[in-house]
């Protein structure tokens, strides 16, 4: 990956949409590529996150304030090196942008 500002600028997104959250053990199952990924609650609090909306400064913050007493740094790196095997497994983008977004109405009504 590129630079620190570049990697928490990114919109990661989940690609499965099968994929379901166990409400007694807070903890998600997803159908990847090479067959289903069981997060631990950790890791399935991060997955809610992956909506394409939220970026990976949005979420390092997040789990920030969750888990103050954690070195920083390494939670950084934890997260992204987690969010670069999602993606490896197919079950994410990095990089979430739709073809319809903030001004595409414009850029519609501008087409000859």
């Amino acid at each position: 990956m590129n630079s620190e500002l570049e990697i928490g600028s990114r919109m990661p997104r989940r690609l499965s949409e099968i994929w379901k959250l166990d409400r007694e053990t807070n903890m998600v199952v997803a159908l990847g590529l090479n067959g289903t990924v069981q997060l631990n609650a950790v890791g399935s609090a991060i997955w809610l996150l992956l909506d394409g909306e939220h970026t990976i400064e949005y979420i390092i913050e997040k789990l920030a304030g969750a888990y103050p007493d954690q070195d920083q740094g390494q939670l950084r790196k934890d997260l992204i090196s987690f969010i670069s095997y999602l993606s490896a497994s197919g079950l994410v983008i990095l990089d979430w942008r739709p073809l319809y977004g903030e001004g595409s109405k414009e850029l519609l009504e501008s087409a000859p």
